[in-house]
């Protein structure tokens, strides 16, 4: 993907206050020096957010058997529904309401293994922006968002470890967030014509013929709004990485 001298420009400055070291290594280091906040399993799980849904895990532990071994299917289920509402939580209050497209932000995380949508968990209506707050639509339920298990299925195929994704609103200085972030970001394949399928979307398939990226985003052109599609091996490095950008755009008009 070309880079004009514009975007270039604007992702310098994009990335000037957050970047001070070449090393990749030390990029969480910088996030945090500057007020950045990076999730991590072990820290969330202590912050009072989070309260409400240990003891939602609890619920859900109690619906496996203690007896069974940790591969049991009930209990992986109930392990990615807890994992999905605990990075609802957080976008719930850290999320920028811009990211959020019109019809909601799609957010969903498969078991392993996944065939169909019934293995793919998402959130119920997705993620809107009422009353200037951030809201989840619903509840976090498997199969409950056909198109999000389509393309989370299909990035499968490529690489079973990519479990989970999101989709956000697509601006060019979101675009240009993401990239200072060193997050590999590529454009949607449009030359594909074949509709999709349950399982498949043929457009974000073409795109990830190489691997899958970080994001992979559809301007729109000029006759939709665009969408950008959010990669992580599960939803709290999702969720990690749209804080991080809300963080960045917080004063910026998309």
């Amino acid at each position: 993907m070309g880079i004009t001298a514009s975007r270039a420009i604007r992702i310098k400055n994009a990335i000037s206050p957050m970047i001070t070291s070449s090393s990749r290594a030390s990029i969480g280091k910088i996030f945090v020096a500057e007020g950045y906040r990076l999730i991590r399993p072990a820290l969330i799980e202590d912050t009072p957010i989070a309260d409400d849904l240990k003891t939602r895990r609890h619920h859900y532990a109690a619906l496996s058997s203690t007896t069974v071994p940790m591969k049991d299917p009930v209990q992986e289920r109930n392990e990615v529904l807890y994992r999905l509402d605990l990075a609802v939580a957080h976008l719930q209050e850290s999320m920028n309401g811009q990211l959020i497209p019109d019809e909601g932000a799609s957010l969903g995380y498969a078991v392993k293994g996944a065939r169909n949508r019934e293995d793919v968990a998402a959130v119920t209506g997705g993620m809107v922006f009422r009353g200037n707050r951030v809201e989840a639509g619903g509840a976090c339920a498997f199969g409950a968002d056909g198109p999000c298990a389509r393309f989370i299925l299909t990035v499968m195929k490529t690489n079973p470890l990519i479990r989970s994704a999101a989709t956000v609103t697509f601006s060019e200085n979101a675009l240009d967030v993401f990239e200072a972030m060193l997050l590999e970001c590529i454009p949607l394949d449009q030359s594909v014509k074949a509709p999709p399928i349950s399982t498949m979307d043929w457009g974000i398939a073409a795109s990830c013929i190489d691997g899958v990226p970080d994001v992979i985003y559809d301007d729109g052109g000029n006759k939709k709004p665009g969408i950008m599609y959010i990669f992580g091996e599960e939803p709290l490095v999702v969720a990690n990485n749209i804080i991080i950008c809300s963080n960045r755009i917080l004063s910026i008009e998309l």
